[in-house]
């Protein structure tokens, strides 16, 4: 890891040893009143996944696409309504500055803790991932001939939004593909080093794609592309990761990191963060300078930490609240368990797929490939028969047409408009029987271009 600043401090109270925070913030009540359910607190014997599958209201559907969207606890649903209630009850300053020194102060604390970080300043409140990824590509100052490089697996808000911004502004944006065959996590940082020149300022990608399902070594290559530039920019779009694996930022030492709270952390819609390291807070220029949670203009003291990016005016104040209560759940059930959990998931939704004669491009790997399943069915029509059945069949999944991927279903399209692959994304609130139910949709769909017909005529 990288020498800390000049100027930061070991102990202060946003630098709180990590053991500590982790402890206070897994078992963190609220200060309103309306305490979290008891399981919420660490217990001796965790709860069985069919136990954490009632955490939710599914209604008896089962998504399958975290990736893009997942179901919030109930509890959190539960908090971020009496949170809106209570500052609905009163609207005057005092009352909400309270919410802010209370609830958003632990909710921060909470999401620091679950993100590997000692210094939770260094957290800021946006909307998601993209609002933190544009954060970043507008505020970086950089010259024409400054170069950004760029995973060509990147979400469109980290990769079509450098060359957005390369069209206002001359600059250089050059991609890279990873090698074909994944050997190992040195191999990996290898092969993005090797695609360094002297002019690159600035390293983005994704921790995991939403294309493939690829999850790369992020605290490998940080460490190999620092070693060789340590003031080479580093930012990661963690939208797959948080809430699905272990995510220790303080080890992978990147500069920045954007996610969001309404994928895998199963929290309230409108939520994100953006980790910022002090060392470069006052390199990036926010875009939108509103008044901040405590009702401040910054005007010319912008802070010198991430919480400088959290001037966007007036939000929805509680559902930031409630991302505190999601990130506890998290801390409660344990992240090393459910990445356990969703890796199994993934292997045995792979080995399903195998089984049905189905090919995966996902990594087999689960070091390389986690959460994320895609599958190809043989072709287009098939591709996109297969979610317009799965959708019929009350299972939410997702396809892939080159690097955009879709959600709902459409009229009719035409062929070149069709998707490629099929994508699940089986989160803790998934069985292996969701995962077989898929299988068997997508295994009849490949098998009968009359079943395609007959989801399509049943759907619209």
């Amino acid at each position: 890891m990288r020498p800390k600043p000049p100027g930061h401090a070991d102990a202060t109270a946003q630098d709180i040893g990590r053991r500590e925070l982790l402890k206070w913030a897994a078992g963190l009540g609220t200060a309103s009143g309306l305490p979290l359910a008891a399981s919420a607190a660490p217990a001796s014997t965790p709860p069985s996944w069919s136990q954490v599958r009632q955490m939710f209201r599914l209604q008896g559907q089962a998504p399958l696409n975290a990736a893009n969207l997942c179901p919030a606890f109930a509890e959190v649903l539960d908090q971020h309504g009496h949170f809106a209630e209570k500052l609905n009850a009163d609207v005057g300053f005092l009352n909400r500055r309270e919410f802010v020194k209370q609830e958003l102060a632990a909710a921060r604390t909470a999401c620091a803790a679950l993100l590997g970080l000692r210094d939770a300043d260094s957290v800021a409140f946006v909307r998601n991932t993209t609002e933190a990824n544009a954060a970043i590509v507008n505020g970086l100052a950089l010259q024409a001939e400054d170069e950004v490089l760029l995973w060509r697996e990147n979400h469109a808000s980290n990769y079509r939004s450098w060359h957005y911004r390369h069209l206002r502004q001359p600059m250089q944006v050059r991609s890279f593909a990873l090698p074909q065959r994944l050997e190992s996590p040195a191999q990996i940082a290898a092969a993005i080093v090797a695609e360094l020149r002297p002019n690159t300022r600035v390293l983005s990608f994704s921790h995991l794609s939403n294309i493939s399902g690829t999850r790369l070594p992020a605290q490998e290559i940080c460490a190999a592309v620092h070693a060789v530039n340590a003031d080479l920019f580093i930012h990661i779009d963690g939208a797959q990761t948080w809430g699905s694996q272990v995510v220790d930022l303080d080890a992978i030492d990147c500069d920045s990191y954007a996610s969001s709270g309404h994928k895998w952390l199963c929290g309230p819609r409108g939520t994100g963060i953006l980790m910022l390291r002090r060392r470069w807070a006052e390199r990036i220029t926010p875009s939108i300078l509103g008044y901040d949670f405590n009702f401040d203009y910054p005007e010319d003291r912008l802070q010198a930490n991430a919480l400088r990016l959290e001037n966007l005016g007036q939000r929805d104040t509680a559902a930031y609240g409630a991302l505190g209560v999601a990130a506890r759940r998290h801390l409660a059930l344990g992240p090393a368990r459910i990445e356990a959990r969703i890796s199994a998931l993934t292997q045995y939704a792979l080995t399903a797929l195998d089984r049905a004669g189905i090919a995966c491009i996902t990594p087999r790997d689960p070091r390389f490939g986690h959460g994320v399943v895609v599958a190809n069915l043989g072709s287009r029509l098939k591709s996109y028969g297969a979610f317009l059945a799965l959708h019929n069949a009350g299972y939410a999944a997702a396809f892939i047409h080159g690097n955009r991927v879709h959600c709902s279903p459409e009229g009719p399209v035409s062929e070149d408009d069709l998707p490629v692959y099929l994508r699940i994304c089986p989160h803790l609130y998934n069985d292996e029987k969701d995962i077989d139910a898929a299988v068997a949709v997508a295994s009849r769909i490949r098998d009968s271009n009359f079943e395609i017909i007959k989801e399509m005529v049943r759907f619209f």
